[in-house]
């Protein structure tokens, strides 16, 4: 039981630290292309976390842990195109 806890507490600062990546990257896609390439790298499996349309959204799904990808938002938000 222990090692299984280990293990998630290990997964968890894991997440934890890809979701400061994604919001560092995307934060900073408004201001470079650099970053918008970043954001676009640690997003693009997981797009269906933000996806404004229900039918393909993903958000709701446990398994994609979409509160991670939050900061994915950017990439529709920003309108850069």
């Amino acid at each position: 039981l222990m090692v299984q806890q280990q293990q998630q507490q290990g997964r968890g600062q894991e997440m934890l630290e890809l979701a400061e990546q994604i919001t560092a990257a995307c934060g900073e896609s408004s201001r470079s292309s650099t970053g918008t390439s970043s954001c676009q790298e640690l997003c693009h499996n997981h797009m269906c976390c933000v996806e404004q349309d229900d039918e393909y959204s993903c958000k709701n799904d446990v398994a994609e842990d979409c509160g991670v990808y939050a900061g994915c938002v950017a990439l529709i938000d920003d309108n850069l195109w």
